[in-house]
């Protein structure tokens, strides 16, 4: 995971949302791809 996953992930936390696995890879594969 790159170190803005991870930071990303701290932040959904402490605010209290959590997002399906399959959601966030979604998000995840779109960021590469945009890359």
């Amino acid at each position: 995971m790159n170190a803005l996953d991870r930071e990303g992930d701290q932040l959904l936390r402490s605010a209290g949302l959590r997002w399906p696995s399959s959601l966030l890879l979604a998000l995840q594969t779109r960021d590469f791809q945009d890359l």
